[in-house]
């Protein structure tokens, strides 16, 4: 099941950092990638594309945490349909095509800039 994250503008652009961690434990991927869908139309908005996982310190000042950041685009959000709010699902998968790969989605909604008719 997905995760929810708040609802987002028409034409708005949107920042996800997700972290890898398996077991509680920060980990590398050999691999990440992204992708948005829109369930509303069971279409593909930005099909998968590679990102680059970086490495930081986290919270507690010394263990390695390892991120993707990704700057969805406003063209992402702009609505495909004549309804007032339309789903978006974004998904990141670590490891895509081995036998460790992993998929995470969050879901949110873009909301039209105003009423439809």
């Amino acid at each position: 099941m997905a995760k929810t994250t708040s609802d987002i503008g028409e034409l708005n652009t949107r920042r996800m950092v997700v972290s890898f961690v398996n077991n509680g434990t920060p980990t590398l991927p050999s691999t990440a990638h992204w992708r948005l869908t829109c369930p509303d139309e069971d279409s593909t908005v930005v099909d998968w594309t590679a990102v680059t996982p970086t490495s930081g310190t986290g919270s507690d000042g010394y263990t390695t945490v390892y991120t993707v950041t990704v700057d969805i685009p406003a063209t992402a959000h702009a609505m495909q349909t004549d309804q007032v709010k339309e789903q978006r699902l974004f998904i990141v998968s670590a490891d895509k095509g081995l036998s460790t790969e992993f998929n995470e989605e969050w879901s949110y909604y873009v909301v039209a800039r105003q009423a439809r008719s």
